[in-house]
């Protein structure tokens, strides 16, 4: 899966790329049942809420190592291309 693909946000820590499979991933260890759970959970980061989150999006490439050696100061100023990341995955093609 390497390469660049359009929504990829690029950070010091690694590409960040929102899959199925890190959905699938943040649904099971965030233990939500749905993606309104799954919300919902997301919306209450703590420290390793967004550990799990920046691991699950780093994984396409190999990277999560990374993720798991950050202090919070990183971790909160990696949150922006987080967020940049799902919603690049999510805005509508034409």
């Amino acid at each position: 899966m390497a390469g660049y693909r359009l929504g990829d946000v690029q950070t010091p820590h690694g590409t960040l790329r929102l899959t199925v499979g890190a959905l699938a991933e943040l649904s099971s260890e965030l233990d939500a049942e749905s993606p309104k759970q799954l919300a919902e959970r997301l919306r209450q980061l703590t420290p390793e809420t967004s550990r799990i989150l920046l691991a699950a999006l780093v994984r396409p490439f190999g990277e999560e190592g990374s993720v798991s050696e950050l202090d919070n100061a990183e971790l909160a100023r990696l949150m922006p291309a987080a967020t940049q990341c799902i919603l690049n995955a999510l805005e509508p093609r034409t």
